[in-house]
């Protein structure tokens, strides 16, 4: 009971942090997460591989919601986002971590949107990436240097919101500290349209 309150606590925090982004596709997330119903799983998943990184990234935190993410830490399901299907270079992907709380494969089922917890690891450049979803990152962490459409890698810090249009080129990179942030996507939300450059998917998906 405990966990499945805490967990309703941490989704309708992100719907909050969405409904106050004024986008569209921040309104349609929120929504999704504020009329969502879910159970978890009695059985919870294995401990991620990163693990050590994700409570490293929580504890550098002062943002409120960072508690809610320490509360459910173990029912939380983490995965390396496009290693599987190639979709993301391997060397990169193995040092990344998402938690889609809500979508097609998500802890809560929807359709329509995606959106979930992000960790990258310290010193790792997740260079130019582009995807038809629009998307809309809520950085958790000072730790990251942000890109879009090729600039200069900017500095951002907690609380900010990092929005990437629709096939918009975007890299995040992080040095000394690993990076946590909340992430949305809207729109056309298959992966079938993401490609990270210099990198040729080699599983359909």
């Amino acid at each position: 009971m405990a966990d499945t309150e805490n967990f309703r606590a941490l989704i309708l925090s992100i719907a909050d942090l969405y409904a106050a982004e004024g986008r569209a596709g921040g309104d349609q997330v929120a929504a999704a997460l504020r009329q969502s119903r879910f159970s978890l799983s009695d059985q919870p998943p294995a401990p991620p591989p990163l693990l050590d990184q994700v409570n490293e990234a929580l504890a550098l935190s002062s943002h409120p919601i960072a508690g809610l993410i320490a509360n459910v830490l173990p029912v939380i399901r983490w995965q390396h986002a496009g290693l599987e299907n190639g979709r993301i270079r391997a060397d990169v992907a193995v040092q990344m971590l998402t938690a889609e709380i809500i979508g097609p494969t998500g802890m809560i089922h929807s359709p329509t949107v995606r959106a979930g917890l992000f960790l990258q690891a310290r010193h790792v450049a997740y260079t130019s990436r582009s995807h038809a979803a629009e998307e809309t990152y809520v950085a958790l962490t000072d730790s990251g240097r942000w890109s879009l459409y090729d600039s200069a890698p900017a500095q951002r810090t907690t609380g900010e919101v990092i929005f990437h249009p629709s096939m918009a080129p975007h890299a995040t990179f992080t040095g000394a500290d690993p990076l946590l942030a909340i992430w949305r996507w809207s729109g056309d939300i298959a992966w079938e349209s993401y490609v990270m450059a210099g990198t040729t998917p080699t599983v359909a998906t």
